[in-house]
């Protein structure tokens, strides 16, 4: 037989400072901090919702703030100069809102019995920046063949 060394014993390893309870108390933090940042968000990114008499007769106070706000289409006021800026009015109770917004419009923007709201924020000259257009289809189905309003005007060809 021969003999063998035995091992020199080997160092004890340094405790990890991330023990179980520890890591546990680590994870809870991370967790209440995402859902407070997604919560953060969530109310940031709210809107407050205004008719067109509203907005006009408080628009001073809320100027640049992002709001939603709704009224009915002024159907000789809309104008699209060639380009995707498309110009038109929104009429309210007593007031009128001139409104401007980039991009295409919904199938039902030039619908007469329609009512249209705008996402975006009313800018301190007199008029309204919508980063986006809603059209709220009417309560119940109509033919526009047969209920158009009087005062109803063909809308302009787009460009």
């Amino acid at each position: 037989m021969q003999y063998t060394p035995a091992a020199p014993p080997s160092e004890p390893q340094p405790r990890s400072f991330l023990t179980g309870k520890v890591k546990l108390a680590v994870l809870g933090v991370i967790l209440v901090l995402a859902f407070s940042y997604v919560g953060y968000l969530a109310v940031k990114n709210t809107a407050d919702f205004y008719s067109v008499d509203e907005l006009v007769d408080n628009g001073g106070a809320i100027a640049n703030r992002n709001v939603l706000v709704e009224g009915k289409l002024v159907y000789e006021s809309f104008s699209r100069g060639g380009t995707t800026l498309a110009n038109f009015t929104l009429q309210g109770e007593t007031h009128t809102l001139p409104a401007n917004f980039r991009g295409a419009l919904p199938d039902l923007f030039f619908n007469p019995h329609s009512t249209i709201m705008l996402d975006g924020h009313y800018d301190p000259q007199g008029y309204f920046v919508a980063q986006r257009v809603l059209v709220k289809c009417p309560s119940k189905y109509r033919s526009l063949d047969l209920e158009l309003p009087p005062d109803y005007q063909q809308p302009p060809p787009s460009a």
